[in-house]
């Protein structure tokens, strides 16, 4: 059983506990950290925690295998950097990191110490996900040749000054960061690693310092295409459409059809 820690109490954490605590046989949730001293003790009389007083002393705790990371996206790297130095494994909330420096220094320093690095990309793991993945397995969706998403919601339309996500080094790309990176994992789950890339980013709706209409244009080294649509000022639609030589599949809201089955 892996003793793990959350650490960065918001909403996102407790969506995690909730689907840990009492259910999993692999991993529990023995204690947790946050800058409140009012969240610290919150969560861990709601899942029944210890708290630690500081980010440190979770760290040099010897009865913590695992640390879980949902705190702000600027700070991923560095957290889960010391995390591995001092022999925790990490799971940290997508996205992995902000800067592709820090992302590969968080790679490089979980090799050298031998532990395990997770990042939360779910999307793969859905059911529709793996029902596609099962069809190209089998070879049924033929070469594969564009890949079409979309995750947008309306969120930032909210968003106040003083919110965490609410300026441009925590929501680099406007909804990149917190919707359309899901689905840039999932075309690189089906496409391979991506080849090119081109982007168009505005701002036109939302009241705060980022950024709210982002598309780009993919080139994935499995010979295939892909199109990412992410808006943070709209009402709520998620998409993943594939096109091949032998079907085209249609998934929305985790919902799929398929059409022309040859």
């Amino acid at each position: 059983m892996i003793k793990a820690a959350s650490v960065g109490l918001g909403w996102w954490s407790d969506e995690l506990a909730k689907s840990i605590q009492g259910k999993s046989k692999k991993i529990k949730i023995v204690s947790c950290y946050s800058k409140s001293k009012k969240k610290r003790i919150n969560f861990s009389k709601k899942y029944k925690t210890h708290y630690h007083d500081s980010f440190k002393a979770i760290l040099k705790d010897s009865k913590v295998d695992a640390v879980i990371l949902t705190t702000p996206h600027s700070l991923h790297g560095k957290h889960a950097i010391q995390a591995l130095r001092n022999g925790k494994h990490v799971f940290v909330e997508k996205p992995m990191a902000t800067k592709y420096l820090d992302a590969k220094k968080m790679y490089l320093t979980a090799k050298k110490y031998k532990k395990i690095l997770s990042v939360g990309h779910n999307r793969r793991y859905s059911s529709v996900s793996d029902f596609i993945n099962n069809l190209n397995r089998q070879k049924k969706i033929g070469k594969i040749l564009h890949l079409d998403s979309n995750f947008s919601a309306s969120g930032a339309l909210n968003y106040k000054k003083k919110f965490w996500r609410a300026n441009r080094k925590e929501s680099p790309g406007g909804a990149i960061a917190g919707l359309g990176i899901h689905m840039i994992d999932l075309m690189c789950f089906f496409g391979g690693q991506i080849k090119t890339v081109q982007s168009l980013v505005k701002k036109y709706a939302v009241k705060v310092n980022i950024d709210d209409t982002t598309s780009a244009l993919f080139e994935f080294k499995k010979s295939c295409t892909g199109n990412l649509t992410t808006i943070f000022a709209c009402p709520y639609t998620t998409t993943f459409n594939i096109f091949g030589t032998n079907m085209n599949i249609f998934s929305k809201y985790l919902v799929f059809r398929i059409a022309g089955i040859r």
